[in-house]
């Protein structure tokens, strides 16, 4: 620290000798409400659906066809182990998205549920495309979908695929 630096702070605390500890005080009040706040932002942030160790067996995967010649990824299959899906699931009870563009693909699929109830197979109407290079399906699915949900299961989860053939 400087002379006039001392200087100044001695002379300061000499006018007011508890100048220093209010600036100290006023520092840590400041510094724990950005700490407050930003702790409080962070826990926000955090998904509502954050799955930590699902207690339920699933599998996600590409359906993967050869259409016009083109073999890609026209699909998304998501088997459960320990749950049955209802036979007809409505549009209300999913949301399908492909993550590059963040658009809704809804209106370009069909869905069917196997014999079984335990797999959802989601696909690409003919003629409408496939998932292209590079992307990922996000799939939205409700709990009102199942006749069975599985245990713990919440009010939804968005299951992530990719969708590139390796």
């Amino acid at each position: 620290m400087g002379v006039r630096a001392k200087k100044f702070i001695t002379h300061i605390t000499d006018e007011r000798p508890n100048l220093l500890a209010d600036m100290q005080q006023t520092i840590l009040i400041v510094v724990l409400i950005v700490l407050a706040n930003f702790s409080i932002a962070k826990s926000q942030l955090r998904p509502t659906n954050e799955l930590r160790n699902p207690t339920w067996q699933v599998q996600t995967s590409c359906l993967t066809e050869i259409r016009s010649g083109k073999k890609s990824c026209w699909g998304i299959v998501i088997e459960f182990e320990d749950a049955r899906f209802k036979t007809k699931i409505c549009p209300q009870q999913l949301k399908i998205y492909e993550a590059k563009h963040g658009s809704s693909l809804q209106k370009l699929m069909t869905w069917s549920v196997s014999n079984n109830g335990r797999r959802l197979t989601i696909r690409f109407k003919q003629g409408t495309g496939d998932f292209g290079s590079g992307n990922k399906a996000e799939i939205t699915l409700y709990k009102t979908a199942f006749v069975a949900p599985p245990k713990d299961f919440p009010d939804y989860v968005i299951f992530v695929q990719a969708t590139d053939l390796n």
